[in-house]
């Protein structure tokens, strides 16, 4: 289950993700326009409600892990 917190002008959206016998944290951050990391491609259904509730201006990846690349490519449009 996914949940937002806010940290003052920060928002954190944050996951325990399973991928067969691994589970990892996922954690994606929002601030000002911009979107730090996109989370695994097993949470798009949740992380696309999310993406469509605020405006993206562009996106930063911190490194290309799984949890923080999996869903880089629906923001091509």
């Amino acid at each position: 289950m996914m949940q937002i917190k806010n940290y003052g002008p920060v928002m954190a959206v944050c996951a325990n993700v399973k991928n067969g016998p691994f589970e990892m944290s996922m954690y994606v951050y929002y601030i000002d326009g911009m979107l730090i990391d996109t989370g695994t491609r097993t949470m798009l259904p949740e992380l696309q409600m999310f993406y469509e509730s605020v405006p993206i201006d562009f996106v930063s990846i911190t490194h290309p892990h799984e949890d923080h690349i999996g869903t880089a490519y629906i923001k091509s449009v």
